[in-house]
């Protein structure tokens, strides 16, 4: 196998080896180390950075990279200066060269790297989806070299690869960001009811402020229809009637104080017959004692609540 054969299967393996990495990781300063470590070392530098725009362009952050001290990378910032070779990168979008900075007359370069011993770099911007620049991705040599055709194509490829990458990962970041928000305001929310479910209806998540509005847990209804959303509602204005009812009834009923109501079939979830019944309590020698009302609570529409309270009314008798 000849010299550029191999070379190319290099930088062809380190392609695939970024992606498959980019795929694993959420992390885009991880993203972007591997991504300098690999680039290094298909073009046999060694060195590679990532530089990202800042404050609306006016500053460039060195944000990730390889064969630097830590003191530069995730700290360092330079000014978007015009004559930095940086700066004409982004701004002209294509890559910028300079095989000797000895030699170099178009462009300023920057003062640490000639203290790092750099040589040679070769300057590449990196553009977003949609084209806004991301920043830059920079390789240095420590030595003079002629990054030849060859060289800029495949940091071209790599550049493209790597902002759809950064894209995502900025998008995930503000999902997260969101995400987060989303559950403090919800988890600190006890004066509104607000739950989660699925296509199908389901719930999926029951948050504090549904159990303080409506007073089931989670185990209670997860799983369980969406409904009962509104039965609650309806179950609340069922409870109000009753105590209409309870305020005007008479002080007797069927010979004894009316002293309970039994509310059945809401929390049970299941379909019940819409019905309101008055019934005695028995003791052993079949005395009447401490009558009550059983209000068995619909999941259609509550439309006859008024009526069956009224039937209520009909059913009680004064007691002697």
């Amino acid at each position: 196998m000849d010299d550029s054969k191999g070379v190319f299967l290099k930088r062809q393996r380190a392609l695939a080896d970024f992606g498959d990495f980019a795929l694993q990781s959420e992390d885009l300063d991880e993203v972007l180390t591997e991504a300098c470590r690999l680039v290094g070392e298909a073009m046999a530098t060694g060195r590679a950075k990532v530089l990202e725009i800042e404050e609306g362009g006016r500053s460039l952050l060195v944000r990730a990279g390889v064969g630097w001290k830590r003191g530069i990378l995730g700290k360092l910032r330079l000014p978007a200066d015009e004559n930095s070779p940086e700066t004409y990168s982004i701004r002209a979008r294509r890559p910028v060269i300079t095989q000797d900075v000895s030699k170099e007359d178009r462009f300023e370069i920057r003062g640490f790297m000639k203290k790092a011993g750099v040589v040679a770099l070769a300057n590449v911007p990196v553009l977003l989806p949609g084209g806004r620049a991301y920043g830059l991705l920079q390789v240095d040599d420590t030595k003079p070299r002629d990054f030849g055709q060859e060289d800029t194509e495949f940091l071209r490829t790599y550049a493209s690869i790597l902002g759809p990458v950064i894209d995502r990962l900025f998008k995930l970041r503000d999902l997260r960001s969101s995400e987060e928000r989303f559950r403090l305001i919800v988890e600190e929310a006890t004066d509104y009811a607000i739950l989660v479910t699925d296509r199908d209806d389901r719930i999926t998540d029951w948050l504090p402020g549904a159990a303080a509005v409506f007073g089931w847990n989670s185990e209670e209804v997860i799983g369980n229809p969406g409904a009962v959303h509104f039965l609650a509602f309806r179950l609340q204005r069922l409870i109000e009637l009753v105590d209409v009812f309870l305020m005007t009834a008479p002080q007797k009923l069927l010979g004894s104080r009316l002293e309970r109501i039994e509310i059945r079939g809401m929390r049970r979830f299941r379909e019940v017959d819409q019905s309101v019944v008055v019934q005695e309590q028995h003791e052993e020698d079949g005395n009447s004692v401490n009558p009550h009302v059983i209000v068995d609570a619909p999941i259609g529409e509550p439309s006859n609540f008024l009526d069956e309270l009224e039937l209520i009314t009909r059913l009680v008798k004064p007691g002697p």
